[in-house]
């Protein structure tokens, strides 16, 4: 895939400024072993899918966590794709098998993995049609896709950056499902995924406020209250593949 051709809110990872992602958040989204990712892990295993495509790879969490599983007899084939270079690096230099691929255009044959993972990918596209048709095709039993956004109706896009562009698609969920309802090869559901917000201990903090007297300031204190970790409305999609096209 030549960089160039790449949409160019798809190249913001590649391209963003230190303040828009600098390392610690780049880790902090993209390497984090959260209770939601293990939860995803665990379900994996429990079904005994053992060839996994992740499309949207990122820095290769989801490879590192099943990688570390103890549980001896669990062996897994893993692939992956990622528009981004530096991330596909990484996954490289760690081992595992992550190529520069877009999800609207997936370079696999038909009805070829147990486990197809599309995790926190779709609301960065500008349509969620392509990818999902992808993600099914290449499907041989299992779709698990996660939306880190709301859906809301209408849809809407939202820019949280512009230079570089970075989009949050917020999907109209009906309009996702009539599109599911299409394919004569599927079942479908959507569940609740029981994601948690950060939330932030109680802490103080100050600034400097300006006063009458020249070359002066003043230090303003602001306390903070705890704010404890909140239930996030984001859905999971699973698409179970009934039958080969």
């Amino acid at each position: 895939m030549n960089i160039e051709e790449i949409a160019t809110h798809l190249k913001f990872w590649e391209d963003a400024k230190p303040d828009q992602m600098n390392l610690d958040s780049a880790m902090r989204w993209l390497a984090t072993a959260n209770a939601w990712r293990e939860r995803i892990c665990a379900m994996i295993i429990e079904q005994n899918f053992t060839n996994i495509y992740d499309a949207g790879a990122g820095v290769g969490i989801m490879a590192t966590l099943l990688k570390n599983v103890d549980i001896e007899a669990y062996n897994f084939n893993y692939k992956g794709i990622d528009i981004t270079p530096k991330f596909v690096d990484v996954c490289q230099k760690l081992g595992f098998k992550v190529s520069l691929g877009d999800i609207s255009d997936i370079d696999e044959p038909d009805n070829t993995y147990d486990c197809v993972l599309a995790l926190d990918v779709l609301n960065h596209q500008m349509d969620f049609k392509k990818p999902l048709s992808e993600l099914i095709r290449i499907s041989n039993k299992l779709v698990y896709v996660s939306f880190f956004k709301e859906f809301k109706e209408p849809s809407e896009i939202v820019y949280k950056y512009k230079e570089p562009p970075l989009i949050y698609h917020h999907f109209n969920k009906q309009e996702v499902i009539d599109y599911l309802n299409t394919f004569d090869n599927i079942k479908f559901s959507f569940h609740h995924a029981g994601r948690l917000s950060r939330g932030q201990p109680a802490h103080t903090w100050y600034k400097l406020a300006n006063s009458p007297i020249p070359k002066e300031c003043m230090i303003v204190f602001h306390e903070e209250k705890e704010v404890p970790p909140a239930i996030l409305p984001h859905e999971d999609l699973l698409i179970i593949k009934t039958r080969k096209k």
